[in-house]
């Protein structure tokens, strides 16, 4: 870190960490129907955020897709009274705890795609409306899309969800599947359903989750000095997560991330503690990215042959 830097007047971006959010087995779920080959879903963005519109017991709202969260989370502004199944308290940010419980909704439904019977957790959300200025239900975890191909192009501002077959091959056009085309591509590191990739700064291995609920990249305070020092430190922010509490970090712009087959230079990045987030899954996480990846091209990641791809918008197609 550039420690004689001055350091500037705060600012308060909005962060979501999902730690220890989630308490009960595997999601249970039923597809309503047999969907078509691939399905567009245009989306909002919303403070580098993606606002995808849909449905929960015939209630209308937005969703936050967010893969850092292995799960469905439901907003308990909206679903307070909803049946309880267990309670527990959530971890958060900091090691702040607030009381959460899960319950199994009827039918979700995310413009054309449609489940029932889903399992989910209930937390309050209520600052993130708040922060976003729109009604927000909850958010959508990775399980949810298990089953398909997810690519997300945030400059045309549209997800699209790819049916695959058993083999995890896309059953319309399989030869343009991004992570046989890109030059960036890897295999998905085993774990839950959390997105981890491999990367490195200063040549040091790096485990990243890829988060799109993150505005920032993340990096764990925790790591090496040699990689720390890779990033300018010239500001203190203030990180919200999704249980409201709030702490201090150190912001700053990375150098250069590199990913197999992609450098990214000049990154916004922060400083924080991840220790819960490790704890909550029993895995160990170098960082978090999100938009910063996001805003530089198109990612897709095949839930079924556990693979992933990014493709930056500079990248003329072969």
């Amino acid at each position: 870190m550039a420690a004689n830097a001055p350091l500037k007047a705060h600012h308060e971006p909005l962060q979501f960490f999902h730690l220890g959010t989630y308490q009960g087995s595997s999601l249970d779920l039923h597809i309503l129907e047999s969907t078509p080959a691939f399905i567009k879903f245009p989306f909002r963005k919303v403070r580098n955020l993606i606002l995808l519109e849909g449905m929960a017991n015939r209630l209308d709202g937005y969703f936050i897709l967010d893969t850092g969260a292995p799960y469905l989370v439901l907003n308990k502004t909206y679903f307070r009274d909803s049946q309880i199944k267990a309670e527990w308290l959530a971890g958060g940010v900091g090691g702040a705890q607030s009381a959460a419980f899960s319950t199994q909704i009827e039918e979700l439904k995310i413009q054309e795609l449609s489940w029932t019977d889903v399992e989910a957790d209930v937390l309050a959300l209520n600052h993130i409306e708040n922060k976003l200025g729109a009604k927000i239900l909850g958010l959508l975890g990775n399980a949810l899309f298990e089953k398909y191909e997810m690519e997300i192009n945030l400059e045309e501002q549209v997800m699209i969800l790819h049916t695959l077959d058993r083999k995890g091959n896309r059953i319309q056009n399989p030869e343009k599947c991004n992570y046989r085309n890109s030059k960036c591509r890897g295999k998905l590191k085993p774990h839950s359903n959390m997105i981890l990739i491999d990367a490195k700064i200063a040549g040091k291995k790096m485990v990243l989750c890829m988060d799109t609920g993150a505005e920032m990249l993340v990096l764990n305070k925790i790591l090496r000095k040699k990689v720390l020092n890779q990033v300018a430190v010239d500001k203190r922010m203030i990180l919200n997560g999704t249980d409201g509490n709030k702490i201090e970090v150190l912001g700053g712009t990375l150098y250069e991330l590199n990913l197999p087959g992609a450098d990214l230079c000049d990154i916004p990045a922060i400083i924080a503690s991840l220790d819960d987030m490790g704890k909550a899954y029993n895995i160990h996480i170098d960082g978090m990215i999100g938009h910063s990846l996001l805003d530089k091209g198109i990612f897709s990641v095949n839930f079924v042959r556990k693979e992933w791809s990014f493709r930056p918008f500079s990248q003329e197609e072969e």
